[in-house]
């Protein structure tokens, strides 16, 4: 049970801080190479190293905890340059951008090989997704990638555990037609964030005003909505007996009924027996727990109105969701 992080607003005292405050067990630490090197104007390979050593200082920090955490690394191709990002046709069709991609799981495998329990795991490409317009499908070579990738990271670091999740985008849906990898070691993994009208309203001029429990359309959305969502997974893993990983979950704070929306989800995921990361600890502002649940634009003089810190009613859910507020779940 965890949290999202990455290197641009956090430290290893945040580590401290999300133990003593939540209880956490785990993080999932997100390396954003090409989003620093187009944010600070940096060489990319600089911006590599740079994101390597705040990974490493916050393994070193979660050994000295007991968390552990999972290095998740999607932000391909590092260059922004090219204009392109890991769900760009353009990424999945070219044999130069690929052979960078495996060359950097090497690199990455190789720098954390000998990392203890603090490193639980390696993600990499999340959300594997191919998008023209607003149609999204799973890249037709992602089968051949992701067992290219295990393979490199298996030569480098034989016993760690792999996260992978299907196409497109890492949905529930995606379990549908997926079989079990012939590979060991192997986490399952989606993310939640159905129905996006209720989830991202309000971000990107998306309409406001959806509820939950409510409706879209003519459809109901509440906990009976989440269980036949998450359902496809739910039956891929009665099947096979393997380990399942939410990576990402969360509803943006303005939404009327965000936080009930949350903790039903969890509820489900311990029933489940799923683990599970809220996306996400700082970060973008919609997000981030330290603001309260005014709906605001993306200019920082307005959101940065909304900032009241651990007073926000989703400090208070994240500490319900934890069990920090009460007994009723465990965090072992």
């Amino acid at each position: 049970h965890g949290v999202v992080m990455n290197s641009f607003e956090t430290t290893p005292k945040d580590v401290d801080f999300l133990k003593e405050y939540l209880g956490i067990n785990h993080l999932s630490l997100h390396v954003k190479t090409r989003l620093r090197a187009k944010r600070f104007n940096m060489d990319p390979e600089k911006a590599w190293n740079d994101e390597l050593k705040w990974t490493d200082s916050i393994l070193d920090i979660c050994k000295k905890l007991g968390v552990t955490a999972t290095v998740v690394s999607s932000d391909f191709p590092i260059d922004p340059k090219y204009s392109l990002s890991q769900s760009s046709p353009g990424f999945w069709n070219s044999k130069n951008h690929l052979s960078d991609l495996f060359d950097r799981v090497d690199k990455l495998a190789r720098h954390f090989k000998g990392r203890g329990k603090e490193l639980c795991a390696f993600e990499i490409l999340a959300e594997p997704l191919s998008r023209v317009g607003k149609q999204m499908k799973t890249p037709d070579n992602w089968p051949e990638v992701r067992d290219r990738i295990i393979r490199i990271i298996r030569k480098q670091d034989p016993n760690r555990w792999i996260v992978t999740a299907p196409g497109p985008g890492g949905q529930f849906s995606g379990y549908l037609k997926l079989n079990k990898l012939e590979h060991p070691g192997i986490i399952y993994a989606a993310h939640t964030n159905q129905p996006h009208g209720f989830t991202h309203q309000g971000i990107r001029n998306r309409d406001l005003g959806v509820t939950y429990p409510g409706r879209i359309r003519f459809e109901k959305i509440d906990q009976a909505y989440l269980r036949s969502i998450f359902k496809p997974l739910l039956e891929f893993q009665q099947r096979h007996d393997v380990l399942v990983w939410i990576g990402e979950f969360s509803a943006v704070r303005w939404a009327e009924g965000a936080e009930q929306y949350i903790k039903d989800a969890v509820d489900i995921f311990d029933e489940y027996g799923w683990s599970w990361s809220y996306f996400q600890y700082k970060g973008y502002h919609g997000w981030n727990p330290d603001y309260n649940t005014n709906h605001s634009n993306d200019d920082r003089k307005f959101w940065m109105k909304n900032f009241v810190g651990l007073s926000s009613v989703r400090w208070q859910t994240l500490r319900d969701i934890f069990g920090v507020n009460s007994a009723k779940r465990s965090t072992k």
